[in-house]
């Protein structure tokens, strides 16, 4: 028996989360619907815009939240990170510990990674990150017998640029103690400017691989159901996001669609950690993809419905789909 069902590493990140109206996204000259890199001053910037309006502030990260919904699930978690030993910092362990999640947290004076989540009235969000001390966790601090004890690691994708040390480092122990390797593609500009480390490391490591419908193209040039096959030659499972179109799930020459699950869209943030967190949840119980899939998709519809990544509950209609033994 393993102590962890599954290890994390990833960014350690507040959400600081605001409806905003599409003027304001053009005002800071953002592209809507993508993600940006701010310097310290472009992010204060940013926090001078929106201080006057009403925000949620709640932990994140794409990896960290999967994981929290994991833990949630009764999955056994463990989440390495980065924070500053600020308030933010503070809220980041004392939320992720509240989940039900291991924290082993990486402290440092600079300030906690934070990122500005511009909701848009379409429920579109647009990204403005400043990094801060999420970047700050090293591959020393990684502990190889934590790794060992547990059945998956699944890592953000942007370690590949960020901290390449250390997921080099992650894969390597992984596949020395033969642990599985999951690993969410987080953002077609990381493939962009990444793309054959990308592929080397499906290659090596054949990992459970989630993308969306961007990334899955940047990968393979090709669209979701051809990119889900070419992605599954050698990962061991690819999963490709399709948003309100669904799903596709590839596993050697199995072909599997998944329908969305019908949602009232408020907040995209976060649908696609919480797909990451079911499907994975189902990969522990070794349920068949197609159960795996159906969870990932009724959680990423709850998530849509409200403001902010993480649900405080798991609702029934998910538990239901946990609970039933006939589509095992």
């Amino acid at each position: 028996m393993k102590s962890f069902d599954a290890l994390c590493i990833g960014n350690a990140l507040i959400d600081i989360l605001v409806e905003v109206p599409d003027q304001v996204i053009q005002d800071l000259e953002l592209t809507k619907g993508r993600q940006h890199a701010l310097s310290e001053q472009q992010s204060k910037a940013v926090l001078e815009k929106i201080k006057f309006t009403h925000a949620k502030l709640t932990a994140g990260g794409g990896a960290s939240n999967a994981i929290a919904l994991l833990a949630q699930l009764g999955a056994k978690t463990i989440f390495y990170g980065s924070v500053g030993d600020d308030e933010y910092g503070i809220q980041y362990e004392k939320e992720t510990k509240a989940a039900g999640v291991y924290a082993r947290l990486h402290k440092s004076r600079t300030i906690t990674g934070h990122v500005a989540v511009l909701i848009t009235p379409d429920a579109e969000r647009t990204l403005a990150v400043n990094l801060g001390a999420s970047v700050l966790l090293k591959k020393e601090h990684i502990i190889e017998a934590d790794i060992a004890a547990s059945n998956i690691i699944h890592l953000d994708g942007y370690l590949i640029e960020q901290a390449p040390e250390i997921c080099k480092h992650a894969l390597a122990l992984a596949k020395k103690h033969q642990v599985q390797v999951s690993i969410d593609a987080s953002d077609p500009g990381i493939i962009q400017r990444n793309r054959q480390q990308f592929i080397d490391m499906i290659r090596t490591y054949s990992p459970i691989l989630f993308a969306n419908e961007q990334e899955a193209k940047e990968l393979t040039g090709k669209e979701p159901e051809a990119a889900a096959r070419e992605l599954a030659a050698h990962a061991k499972i690819a999963v490709v996001k399709c948003g309100s179109n669904g799903s596709i799930i590839a596993e050697r020459n199995n072909l599997i669609k998944i329908a969305a699950a019908k949602a009232q869209a408020v907040d995209t943030t976060g649908a696609g950690d919480a797909y990451a967190g079911g499907f994975l949840y189902g990969c522990i119980k070794n349920w068949p993809l197609s159960k795996s899939g159906k969870l990932a998709s009724t959680l990423a519809a709850k998530v849509v419905e409200q403001i902010g990544a993480r649900l405080e509950r798991i609702p029934q209609s998910a538990m239901e789909i946990v609970n039933d033994s006939t589509s095992i």
